[in-house]
């Protein structure tokens, strides 16, 4: 798993989807009546909540496959850096 391109992806998502949130928060300002002013909020906020969880998921599990190869001493480590290629190429098995 490439960390940075998924955080530069999540973080492009979550702009759209706050832009979106914006635009439909003053959409909704402008007419307190309409409904779908808050439905489209509700999906704009509910989406980047299920980006960041999918997102956090996958950070834990680089972090926890670095703890298990650095543990059975298969991760050599330096004091500059941590080669997490031999996370994405040897999957941990329990």
């Amino acid at each position: 798993m490439d960390v940075r391109r998924y955080a530069d992806l999540f973080l492009t998502e979550s702009r759209d989807h706050l832009t979106a949130f914006n635009h439909l928060l003053l959409e909704w300002e402008r007419d307190p009546a309409a409904p779908e002013p808050v439905g489209g909020i509700f999906r704009a906020v509910h989406t980047i909540k299920g980006m960041e969880a999918t997102y956090i998921q996958g950070i834990i599990t680089v972090g926890a496959r670095t703890v298990v190869l650095l543990q059975i001493g298969r991760l050599v480590t330096s004091s500059e850096r941590i080669s997490l290629e031999a996370i994405q190429a040897e999957p941990v098995h329990g």
